[in-house]
This record gives C-alpha cells, sequence and structure tokens, in this order.
C-alpha cells in the first residue's frame, strides 16, 4: 500500500510537471487576459476527467487527492470531475469545462470518450495528456513504469517465499 502511495504521488508530480510545461505562455502571446480565437490560452486551470469510480475506487481515493495537490502545487487551479462510467456524462463534463476556460487536459479515457474529448481540445488549441490510459492524438502520455511494477512485483514475490 505505501508502495502504490508512493506511485501516486510521483504520477501526480510527474503529471504536474507535464502540465507546467504545457501551461507556458509564449512570448508575445495576449498579456491582458485575452484569448486568442475562443482558446483557453493562456489559462492556468488544469481540468481532469476521471472514468469511474465503480472500477476501481483509486480513482477518488488515490489518484483525485493527488493530482489536485500536485497541479495545485505547480500553480495551477483545478477543475477534477468524474464521468462515473458514462461516455454521454463524459463528454457534458468536458464541454463544460472547454467553455470555463481550460488550460490543459489531463483525461483517463473511457470507453473511447477520450478521443472525441481531444480533438475539441485540440481544435481550441489546449494540449491534452493522456492519463493511465493512451488516447489517440494526445499530445503527451503518463502512465506506469510496467517494467518496474513487474521488478516490483517479482521481488514481492521472492520476499513472501523467503518469509
Amino acid at each position: 500500500m505505501k508502495r502504490s502511495l508512493l506511485t501516486m504521488a510521483a504520477l501526480a508530480g510527474v503529471s504536474a510537471l507535464a502540465l507546467a510545461g504545457c501551461a507556458t505562455t509564449p512570448s508575445g502571446g495576449a498579456t491582458d487576459g485575452a484569448t486568442d480565437g475562443g482558446t483557453a490560452a493562456g489559462s492556468t486551470t488544469a481540468c481532469v476527467i476521471l472514468p469511474d469510480a465503480a472500477s476501481s475506487p483509486r480513482w477518488e481515493t488515490l489518484d483525485r487527492p493527488a493530482l489536485q495537490e500536485g497541479l495545485e502545487a505547480a500553480g495551477f487551479s483545478v477543475d477534477i470531475q468524474n464521468a462515473q462510467g458514462d461516455t454521454a456524462k463524459y463528454a457534458t463534463i468536458a464541454d463544460q469545462q472547454l467553455s470555463s476556460g481550460c488550460g490543459v487536459f489531463l483525461l483517463v479515457d473511457y470507453n473511447g470518450a477520450g478521443v472525441s474529448v481531444t480533438e475539441k481540445a485540440k481544435a481550441q488549441g489546449i494540449p491534452v495528456i493522456a492519463y493511465d490510459r493512451p488516447i489517440a492524438g494526445a499530445d503527451f502520455y503518463v502512465s506506469f513504469d510496467n517494467e518496474e511494477v513487474g521488478a516490483l512485483e517479482g521481488q514481492a514475490v521472492l520476499d513472501g517465499l523467503a518469509a
């Protein structure tokens, strides 16, 4: 359990760093808060859509607080929503977040719903980070180091056999 918390904290940190890179305003950009062609350029709001709470409690108990803490520490205001296993709700949440001035999206795909959200966000110039599950067209993909996870699991088996 301790390793899971450490892993989640590390992922939040990596995500926050990746998002911090996405949020920088290019030189010569608008300084009056105006956006370029209706995009959320310059927005420091990180919008996150979690897939559900039923398939795994980790989305709400581990990921949400770790992402909230990491993103706020990186200087973002944070809007984290949960689609509760409903692709229509996923799309509605995304539309609301896009309308409210999302500067960067961190999406956990749910049954392919992340693809159309990614397309809409990119059309508005908003970078998209696919989190935990790959999404076609996303700018970045953040997930677990599966080789390291396998090594840790193997070591746990060996430690258990030695006990």
